[in-house]
């Protein structure tokens, strides 16, 4: 049995097998480094000219809920890569705040466009401009504004998939040329067996593989090797805020910054072009270690960086929410509205600020377009209804609350419950007699919205 990035014997050029493997792993490094797209560019990349279908599920899982159509899309992914692409676009039409479902759905549809997938990985530009794989690459974006040290997990498909494609083609290549068939065994990629040589590769790898200690050691080995590399830091980052070092993560961010920032912008590199992105991170970072002071700064520091990076905005919004400063909180959410007002998600958050505030009717306004926006979107339509029904105008209240508790999960069952009662509750009122009516119970006292 043959092993590759071994040569085949039989081959007429022997070196060339091996030589392709090792550009093959050594070009896998650029999957980290999803296309650069304008932020602004984004939404509208999004959705596709025409709907995908809705997979069907059996009756265990829940049509309504975004993680069934998730998982669904995972279970299939390497069988059937078209049907997790739709599965996934599902989960990213039921919750629309939800970044894994976008990632996945990048890496679904590379896969199901096998044509070229290995130039693709190589980094070729002509395979990674085409409109097919700039419109892939931008979920990935999306998904990291969403979440921005999102676990990037299912990249390791792409390049095995691109391995395998190689196997397969020297494979053809030997039978071609002698008539036999070999019998080549898989590429195997172990961490471990490259990092001396490629340690930056072995830390992805590992990465991966969900081993965050070796991850750690070989970016650090990395780092020792290549002190230039800032973008090595990253890396490194992202583990670190995974295993919940959050210390680590901003030392390493803070240094990748401080590099960046003694080059010229056109030695940077492309993914890594944006220090608001890079600001962003960190305003993250000190959320999470309860420095809300320094989360703030860093987020106005991204939008110096660049003031069109709405999810700044946003995060902005929320800190100020959380401060109870209120008139600060809608600014900043408005100003995010008005950069991204295609985002169902970050209307309905916009909603929630508002209806909090006791601004009602632009409360429902929002609610209406991320409803708008899309339809499939659950969680607008319970305040919303509840809106419509303070209003008295129950005909339209109605209609929302049956939109909810059709549309919602299983896991929201208690506001589902709600919903059907004011229903029941709404009819009886508007069915009986004039002079027999009576005054509907009051809708629930507490805000019914969910962040």
């Amino acid at each position: 049995m043959t092993r590759l990035p071994l040569p085949p014997r039989c081959l007429r050029r022997p070196a060339r097998a091996p030589l392709r493997a090792r550009s093959l792993l050594a070009a896998a490094a650029t999957l980290l480094l999803a296309t650069a797209l304008p932020a602004a560019r984004v939404g509208a990349q999004r959705k596709p000219a025409a709907e995908p279908k809705r997979p069907r599920f059996t009756v265990t899982r829940d049509s309504n809920s975004a993680g069934a159509y998730y998982y669904h899309g995972l279970s299939v992914l390497d069988r059937h890569p078209q049907e997790a692409a739709d599965a996934f676009y599902w989960a990213s039409r039921l919750e629309p705040d939800w970044a894994e479902p976008y990632f996945a759905r990048r890496v679904a549809l590379h896969l199901s466009n096998g044509f070229r997938l290995r130039d693709y990985v190589y980094g070729d530009p002509r395979a990674r401009s085409s409109p097919e794989r700039r419109q892939a690459d931008s979920l990935a974006l999306h998904a990291r504004l969403l979440d921005p040290f999102l676990y990037r997990r299912l990249d390791r498909r792409l390049l095995e998939r691109a391995l395998d494609d190689f196997v397969r083609d020297v494979s053809r290549e030997v039978e071609i040329r002698t008539g036999e068939r070999p019998d080549l065994l898989p590429i195997r990629l172990n961490p471990g067996r490259i990092a001396g040589r490629d340690p930056d590769m072995a830390a992805w790898l590992a990465y991966t593989d969900g081993d965050f200690r070796d991850a750690l050691a070989y970016y650090a080995q990395a780092i020792k090797h290549d002190a230039k590399a800032y973008e090595l830091h990253s890396g490194r980052a992202d583990v670190f805020y995974l295993v919940t070092q959050y210390d680590s993560a901003l030392a390493e961010l803070s240094t990748m910054l401080g590099q960046m920032r003694t080059l010229d912008d056109k030695h940077l590199v492309p993914f890594y072009d944006s220090k608001a992105f890079l600001e962003y991170q960190v305003g993250q970072v000190h959320v999470m270690r309860g420095d809300l002071d320094a989360a703030r700064a860093a987020y106005e520091r991204a939008l110096t960086e660049d003031m069109s990076f709405y999810m700044a905005h946003a995060a902005l919004g929320n800190l100020a929410l959380v401060r109870h400063d209120t008139a600060t909180a809608l600014g900043e959410y408005a100003q995010a509205v008005d950069l991204a007002g295609g985002e169902p998600g970050l209307r309905y958050r916009y909603g929630v600020a508002l209806f909090e505030t006791s601004k009602f009717a632009a409360a429902a306004d929002q609610f209406r377009k991320a409803v708008e926006l899309d339809p499939y979107y659950a969680k607008p339509y319970f305040p919303l209804a509840y809106i419509l029904e303070g209003s008295g105008e129950d005909a339209a209240a109605i209609a929302a609350y049956e939109r909810f508790a059709r549309s919602a999960p299983a896991a929201d069952s208690g506001r589902v419950a709600v919903a059907r009662e004011r229903i029941a509750e709404l009819r009886a009122l508007s069915a009986a007699p004039p002079a027999a009516s009576a005054p509907a119970s009051p809708p629930p006292a507490k805000p019914p919205t969910s962040r």
